[in-house]
């Protein structure tokens, strides 16, 4: 069978120097790019400016000078931080910190209507890993035996995901009673940029430190998803696609949890999540007058299956994580935040399809809600926490905060529902927890 194979250098690198992002190809000026910022604007020029192989690095180095894309400090700066005083290894080393995306040719076969196939992704995953393509040591290990790699599914991802894969490899899968634990991966796939730019926007900010790969990762606070690879292939209309290859959260999205009849799983999971969730909105909440709860950092879009919860360990995981950039310059009402989470769940249990519980609404709120609020104020010292729950309950009740959520906002059940769920059942229960 002849394979037809996609250059590798026609599809497009992402450039990414600090909050600075912007596929190679739609660069046009490193002046534009980086403005005034002299290093980003010599990083820009020395990997932007020799697409075609026409310089040596000596006389790429030469050209950004003669341009004015490089200063002598800004050369000085670059070579000191890179620990180099060579033209070759500077750039080598520029390139591999700040070109996220590889190029990475895609057979045509691997592809039915210009996107992967669950079969074409495993073809290419193994032939990438075989040949060390992916940037990642441990992914290459782990892709390379096609015996050993399982690629399925998942569906489309909404608005902006095109589809998304659960990927699992093992280093050796012959047979004995030591048989390691798959490694498994989330991969996604998408035609939108702003996605891949705001994760790389996410991972040079202060979030970074939730990693959840960080084996220090502060352990009050909620893991984040963040890639281990990423790379851009084009399809048959030479359309670039974004690929984003990240570690699967552990444990279980908290709608199944919803979903079980375990209540005592579902009471525990709650308190977890509040408890996270209040522990990072707090961490980056601005002072608000005399209130204790100010704008924050949001998720945007935490719903009940972006939420992972491993009891066992008690993580908890946020997916989807490209929408805290939203509120990077303008921080939000952790309303945003509580009023889905609350949506989402309150859903689960008003959609006939998904009931699993013979539960009244009274005793959905005790069950989940309450103790959400109990793991969510445990974050301010006891003295605090009536406050807190005030305001919260304040939060709930006003109609200007509601209405404004709910016009940028899908929350999963409808405006009056909302406000009557939250004035007969959410209402009780902030009262018994401040009495």
């Amino acid at each position: 069978m002849m394979f037809m194979f996609l250059h590798p250098v026609n599809a497009s690198s992402i450039l990414q120097i600090g909050d600075l992002s912007s596929p190679v190809k739609s660069i046009q000026s490193c002046s534009a790019f980086a403005g005034q910022r002299a290093n980003a604007r010599c990083i820009c020029c020395l990997l932007t400016n020799n697409q075609d192989g026409y310089f040596t690095d000596k006389g790429l180095t030469h050209l950004c000078t003669t341009q004015s894309d490089c200063s002598d400090a800004a050369m000085a700066n670059l070579m000191e931080q890179t620990r180099t005083n060579d033209p070759l290894t500077l750039i080598q080393r520029l390139k591999e910190k700040h070109l996220q995306n590889q190029n990475l040719a895609v057979s045509l076969a691997s592809l039915i209507g210009g996107a992967f196939s669950p079969n074409g992704l495993k073809d290419f995953l193994t032939s990438t890993a075989q040949k060390n393509g992916f940037k990642n040591t441990d992914t290459n290990a782990y892709l390379q035996d096609a015996k050993c790699t399982d690629v399925k599914s998942l569906g489309d991802g909404g608005k902006q995901t095109l589809q998304i894969f659960l990927v699992s490899g093992l280093k050796s899968c012959g047979m004995g009673f030591h048989r390691e634990q798959p490694r498994s991966w989330i991969l996604k796939e998408t035609k939108q940029f702003l996605e891949v730019k705001n994760l790389q926007t996410l991972m040079a900010s202060p979030v970074i430190a939730f990693d959840i790969k960080k084996p220090n990762r502060n352990l009050r606070f909620p893991a984040v998803a963040f890639p281990t690879e990423s790379f851009t292939y084009l399809d048959s209309a030479h359309n670039p696609h974004y690929m984003l290859l990240m570690d699967a959260a552990p444990g279980t999205p908290f709608a199944k949890i919803i979903q079980s009849k375990d209540l005592e799983k579902l009471s525990q999971a709650s308190y977890l999540i509040g408890e996270k969730l209040g522990a990072f909105h707090k961490e980056f909440m601005k002072p608000d007058g005399k209130k204790l709860l100010g704008s924050t950092l949001v998720h945007g879009d935490l719903h009940s299956n972006n939420i992972f919860v491993d009891q066992l360990s008690k993580t908890v995981t946020l997916i989807d994580v490209e929408t805290f950039v939203k509120s990077f310059n303008t921080p939000s009402t952790p309303a945003v935040d509580l009023f889905m989470l609350y949506g989402f769940a309150t859903s689960h249990l008003q959609t006939s399809q998904r009931v699993a519980h013979d539960l009244t609404s009274k005793e959905w709120h005790q069950y989940f809600f309450k103790p959400f609020l109990q793991g969510y104020v445990s974050n301010w010292p006891e003295r605090y926490q009536i406050t807190v729950l005030k305001e919260l309950k304040d939060m709930f009740n006003s109609p200007l905060t509601i209405r404004k959520i709910f016009k940028n906002r899908f929350l999963a059940i409808s405006y009056p529902k909302f406000l009557y769920d939250v004035k007969r059942y959410a209402n009780p229960i902030f009262s018994e927890l401040m009495r």
